[in-house]
């Protein structure tokens, strides 16, 4: 049991001390940068294979292990350590992680071949890899939190990444600054650990009770992170970064971090009703807001961005319902198919010379035909179709939330939410792949490379076998109620089919009106309920326009016009030519004095 407990983390440590071989490499060589990428996706390969040593031995005898040594610090009584903690979700998580950034490494080596600062761009992509092996291996908070800042400011130096453009630079910086809020909900929950428990490590906090303060923090720390409702802007801003960014950040690291914190901590947030309550509302009104924003988009990349947004919320609905592991294996199995549509949109938007507005696509079927079936399969998968991967964890979750004791309205969004899944996905196929071509006769349609054909074809796998490996391999852990009527095990699916009829009546009468009248919900849904008007326009046009009122009317009228240098102008001079009418003489004014005297003298004469 020793040796293997010594292979175990032998090779998890290999598979880290490999993945961060071509940064010190780039440290010692920082000018050899012809092969960088290719070294890069090469160790991102190693460090897969070396990370299945340890997922196997989990699978078959359960091993699982901590790893403590190097203390880093000590305060009192507080000793923070570099501590690891290797369990059913860093062992699981780790080689899905380096899987999908191996294919995604070598899309970007076809996608970013012209760019001159390739080589830095996946020097970048490996660092934030290792931020998120950081985070989901540790196993004190100050440990965690390095991974959480990690992934955070590397997600803000790869959206920016085209700097060059005022879209990307802002989509960057709002990235930033809804993850700060974020982070001020991690350092509250944090200071209360430190306060009442004295002890940053996960076993520490998990014995004690706590309070429900500490984890309102980190529901908003995870909130910011998996941009729940109300923190969600950034995520279809960061669009303007490369889509090899957005298929790694969307896909398997950043966004699945918060859920992810908040599954670390299920052994306290499932002792308190009222956090479980308030995870599954937020999860509820994000997955179907953002599900709703999705329907009415016409870049390509931003559907997929909502649809990822959407599939958050419905990771945060499990950890509502108190499935930790569910809301893991949806983790999972989301991870391939939202890469592997992300990396088929890239290979979309470059065949049509840059073109990501899916009403300029079309009868791409046949001219892109394994990028079209890899859509396809993706857009299945993320419907919940049976036997593809993303069926085996939806599906259980929409049975666990029809047989749970939760609140109907949860449960009635969720549902329309499912559905408005299946009516996005459909719109996306039917607009880009299917009917007649729209766009220009002179794109560079071309699909014909192997650094573009290869991960798509091992996310499709993925797509399709993924969630039948993982479930049969490694099963939950808490027991989903089996026994239920047949309407409630078919549920999901005949929402999901349901979408798909809507979708293609609306499709339909949308082609065959005419002079169609724009409905407040239509705008609604395509300006994001309004909201980044609302909190990122009203608030600066508001002030703006009071500063001009100030400006104008306080100021310039009222203080240089009223009572300022004009204003004791016109007092000045009405007072003199007052004073000097009764000098000039005219009898009339004379003889009004005399009347005016005489008026006076009458109640002195009558008493």
């Amino acid at each position: 049991m020793k040796v293997i407990n010594h292979i175990f983390n032998s090779m998890l440590i290999m598979s880290i001390i490999t993945l961060m071989s071509p940064l010190a490499y780039n440290m010692i060589n920082p000018n050899k940068t012809t092969n960088f990428p290719s070294l890069c996706k090469n160790a991102v390969k190693s460090a897969f294979f070396m990370s299945l040593i340890p997922l196997t031995l989990f699978i078959h005898m359960d091993q699982e292990s901590m790893v403590t040594n190097w203390q880093w610090l000590s305060l009192g009584t507080l000793t923070i350590n570099m501590s690891f903690k290797m369990d059913y979700f860093s062992v699981v998580f780790l080689p899905i992680a380096l899987y999908i950034t191996w294919s995604i490494m070598e899309f970007s080596m076809w996608y970013m071949h012209s760019d001159p600062d390739i080589h830095r761009f996946s020097k970048y992509l490996i660092m934030f890899l290792l931020t998120m092996t950081i985070l989901v291996s540790a196993n004190n908070l100050f440990q965690l939190f390095i991974g959480w800042e990690g992934v955070g400011i590397m997600s803000f130096m790869l959206i920016g990444w085209w700097y060059g453009r005022t879209d990307a630079n802002t989509a960057a910086m709002q990235a930033i600054l809804y993850n700060r809020i974020g982070d001020i909900g991690f350092m509250l929950s944090m200071a209360w650990f430190m306060m009442n428990n004295n002890s940053w490590n996960l076993q520490h906090i998990f014995m004690t009770d706590i309070d429900s303060l500490a984890l309102m923090g980190l529901i908003i720390a995870a909130a910011g992170k998996s941009a729940q409702f109300g923190l969600h802007p950034w995520l279809p801003s960061a669009m303007e970064g490369p889509t090899p960014v957005s298929a790694l950040l969307h896909s398997s690291t950043m966004v699945v971090a918060g859920v992810f914190l908040l599954i670390r901590f299920h052994p306290l947030l499932e002792k308190n009703q009222m956090a479980l309550t308030m995870t599954l509302c937020l999860g509820a009104i994000t997955t179907l807001f953002t599900a709703i924003c999705a329907i009415t988009q016409n870049d390509i990349k931003k559907i997929v961005a909502f649809s990822t947004s959407s599939q958050l919320g419905l990771m945060m609905v499990t950890m509502g319902l108190n499935q930790p592991h569910l809301a893991f294996l949806h983790i999972c199995t989301h991870a391939f198919f939202k890469a592997l549509l992300f990396m088929c949109s890239g290979s979309i938007i470059h065949s049509l010379n840059n073109e990501q507005d899916i009403r300029k696509m079309g009868g791409l079927l046949k001219l892109l035909p394994i990028t079209s079936s890899a859509t396809i399969l993706g857009s299945m998968a993320l419907t919940g179709m049976p036997f593809l991967s993303g069926f085996y964890s939806k599906d259980s979750i929409i049975e666990a939330l029809n047989t749970s004791y939760i609140n109907s309205w949860a449960l009635s969004i969720t549902l329309i939410a499912t559905m408005t899944t299946a009516m996005y996905s459909m719109r996306m196929i039917s607009l880009a792949l299917l009917e007649e071509p729209r766009f220009t006769t002179m794109s560079p349609i071309n699909e014909n490379n192997p650094n573009l054909i290869k991960p798509i074809m091992r996310l499709t796998l993925g797509s399709i076998f993924a969630g039948f490996f993982i479930t049969m391999n490694i099963p939950p852990t808490i027991v989903i109620p089996m026994a239920m009527p047949m309407s409630t095990k078919l549920c999901a699916l005949t929402v999901s089919i349901l979408g798909i009829v809507i979708m293609l009546e609306l499709s339909y009468l949308a082609n065959n009106m005419h002079n169609i009248s724009i409905k407040h919900s239509y705008y609604f849904s395509n300006s994001l309920g309004y909201f980044s008007f609302i909190f990122h326009r009203l608030n600066p046009m508001m002030s703006l326009l009071l500063g001009q009122h100030i400006a104008t009317l306080l100021i310039d009228l009222n203080w240089f016009e009223k009572t300022g240098p004009k204003g004791q102008t016109n007092l000045h001079t009405y007072s003199s030519s007052s004073i000097t009418s009764t000098q000039k003489g005219m009898m009339k004014t004379y003889f009004l004095s005399f009347l005016i005297s005489m008026i006076l003298m009458l109640p002195i004469t009558l008493l």
